[in-house]
C-alpha cells in the first residue's frame, strides 16, 4: 500500500512515468504485483481521470492478460473493479459536453480494445463459481456494455451478448412468477441491477 501511495503521488508530477511503469507490471507474473497494480491504477484514475484517457486503450489491453491468467478470488475482482470504474469513467468523459472531442484514432483504440476485453472476460470467466466472483464479472461487463453500445461497430455483437447476463435469471422459476403476478396485478415491476438502454 505504500509503494501504491508513493506511485500515486508521484504520477502528479511524472504521470506518464509512473503509467509505463504500471503497464511493465500488469503483464508481469504473481499475484501480488497483480494486486498492487489494479489497486494503483483504481487510486489513480480516480484522482487523474482526464490524464488516464490517452493511456486508457494500452491499459485495456494489458489487462487482458489478467483476464487470461486469472480464475477466481481477490484478483479477479479487483480486475472487475477496475475496469467497472474505467468503463464508468471513459462513458462519461466520452458523453461529456463540456470535454474536448477526442481524437478519432484514440476512440477506436480505446473502443477496440474495450471490446477485445470484454469478450476475454466473457470468455474466461463467463462460469465462475463464487458469488462474489459472479457479481464482479456481471458489474465489470454491464459496466463495459454500457461503452460499447454506444459504437456503432460492435454494437450489434455486444447486444447478442444480453442473453449472458439474464442466463442466471432464466432458472429461477420463482423471479418469472413474482414477475408476471406483478404484471397482472397491475404493481410496478422492480427490474433490478439490468436497465435497458
Amino acid at each position: 500500500m505504500a509503494a501504491s501511495n508513493i506511485l500515486v503521488a508521484l504520477a502528479r508530477t511524472h504521470f506518464s512515468w509512473v503509467m509505463a511503469e504500471l503497464q511493465g507490471h500488469l503483464k508481469a507474473i504473481g499475484d501480488i504485483s497483480r494486486d498492487f497494480v489494479l489497486i494503483t491504477l483504481s487510486k489513480l484514475f480516480s484522482i487523474y481521470a482526464p490524464q488516464f484517457i490517452p493511456f486508457m486503450w494500452l491499459m485495456l489491453a494489458g489487462l487482458r492478460s489478467v483476464v487470461g491468467q486469472v480464475r477466481s478470488g481477490q484478483t479477479l475482482r479487483l480486475a472487475c473493479a477496475v475496469v467497472k470504474q474505467w468503463s464508468e469513467g471513459v462513458q462519461v468523459h466520452f458523453c461529456s459536453g463540456k470535454q474536448c472531442p477526442r481524437p478519432a484514432t484514440e476512440k477506436e483504440q480505446i473502443y477496440g480494445n474495450l471490446y477485445r476485453l470484454f469478450f476475454s472476460v466473457l470468455t474466461n470467466w463467463q462460469d465462475c463459481k463464487e458469488e462474489k466472483d459472479k457479481q464482479a464479472v456481471f458489474g465489470a461487463v454491464t459496466a463495459m456494455m454500457a461503452v460499447l453500445l454506444q459504437e456503432e461497430l460492435h454494437r450489434e455483437q455486444v447486444w447478442e451478448q444480453l442473453l449472458w447476463l439474464v442466463r442466471p435469471y432464466q432458472e429461477d422459476q420463482d423471479i418469472c412468477r413474482v414477475t408476471k403476478v406483478r404484471c397482472c396485478a397491475g404493481l410496478s415491476v422492480d427490474v433490478g441491477p439490468m436497465q435497458m438502454p
